[in-house]
């Protein structure tokens, strides 16, 4: 037709036509479910559990390090940092924390969440 289309226009559309794809609209994701360094899944702020067999995270360049710092994966330092912070709930003990460099060019910015 000529006109030009977003996301919702070509991806959703698709993606609302496949069994294996469920829109949840106003949940967070808090920390993705792993079982060593396996991920399995993600846990949203509310605290229900997603079991799936495929996780994409996409929540941009501060949600994604975010993300995978309140799952126990990223520097010790940034870890360490978390587990003093309001996100302490969903911070798998230490013993399981996966030490990867994520975020560590992340420059944080006081009007970014």
């Amino acid at each position: 037709d000529g006109e030009r289309g977003g996301p919702l226009a070509t991806y959703l559309r698709t993606a609302l036509a496949r069994p294996n794809f469920q829109l949840m609209l106003d949940t967070t994701v808090a920390r993705v479910l792993r079982k060593g360094s396996k991920i399995q899944g993600v846990t949203t702020s509310t605290g229900r559990n997603i079991t799936v067999k495929t996780v994409v995270l996409s929540a941009g360049s501060f949600g994604t390090p975010k993300i995978l710092f309140r799952s126990g994966i990223g520097p010790f330092g940034q870890l360490r940092i978390v587990n003093v912070s309001s996100d302490v709930p969903f911070l798998p003990p230490e013993n399981e924390w996966i030490l990867l460099p994520v975020g560590e060019n992340l420059m944080d910015h006081a009007n970014m969440d």
